[in-house]
């Protein structure tokens, strides 16, 4: 459940939230450079 956004706690989720979106396009960028290199 998302935290009001007066609640301090809710900026370090939101953080985490851009952490994990930064490691999936990086994820996704290595695999298709992967792709594209062996294909």
């Amino acid at each position: 459940m998302l935290k009001s956004s007066d609640d301090p706690a809710a900026t370090e989720d939101w953080k985490g939230l851009k952490e994990l979106d930064r490691a999936i396009t990086e994820n996704r960028l290595t695999a298709y450079t992967w792709k594209k290199n062996l294909g």
